[in-house]
């Protein structure tokens, strides 16, 4: 995949041109009062190769919950917890990032499909098993697909970027952290 974002627009407006309503109203999500609940579930193995030789893989579970209040049409704020396990050369590091997730959910008259552009920005802290705690602020964005996929509830199809700075208590150098990529299926229900 050459270019992650082109191919997440693609799929944005294609999806949003041909799937059919299939009788389900999109005019029943994004309005002002509802809630809407879901999550996502993620597994990663990764194995670095450096000149044909394969080394050890790195492994992680994601888990993502999240909540999100409609204050009016189409305006939605939400706040995501993330939780990480990754384990490599036996060693585990534990990771909790809360976010705060602003968001515009744009309604498609006659489509079951509603896109949204959501930023991010909140803190996290990781833990290693030998006891080293690094924290800090993350700061991103998320575009998503919402498919309405029964009559309270939508399947999450999304791209998310976020910038983690990671930085040892008492660390004054330079930022220290991540960034991340994610292509991601979530499932959500939404009430009332």
């Amino acid at each position: 995949m050459k270019n992650p974002l082109a191919v997440m627009v693609a799929l944005l407006l294609v999806t949003s041109l041909v799937v059919p309503a299939s009788g389900l109203s999109s005019e029943k999500f994004a309005n002002k009062g509802q809630v809407e609940l879901g999550g996502m579930l993620n597994f990663t193995s990764n194995t670095h190769v450096t000149a044909g030789t394969t080394g050890d893989a790195a492994t992680t579970f994601a888990l993502t919950p999240f909540v999100g209040y409609f204050f009016m049409d189409q305006l939605e704020v939400g706040l995501n917890l993330r939780l990480n396990s990754t384990t490599f050369r036996g060693n585990t590091s534990s990771d909790y990032t809360f976010l705060l997730s602003p968001a515009w959910n744009f309604s498609i008259r006659n489509s079951n499909v509603t896109p949204a552009v959501a930023f991010l920005i909140g803190y996290g802290s990781t833990t290693t098993n030998s006891g080293i705690t690094s924290s800090g602020l993350s700061v991103g964005g998320r575009a998503v697909a919402k498919i309405q996929v029964v009559s309270n509830a939508n399947l999450h199809v999304g791209l998310e970027y976020l910038m983690n700075t990671r930085n040892p208590s008492g660390y004054s150098g330079a930022r220290d952290g991540d960034n991340i990529l994610n292509v991601d299926v979530g499932f959500a229900i939404f009430f009332p």
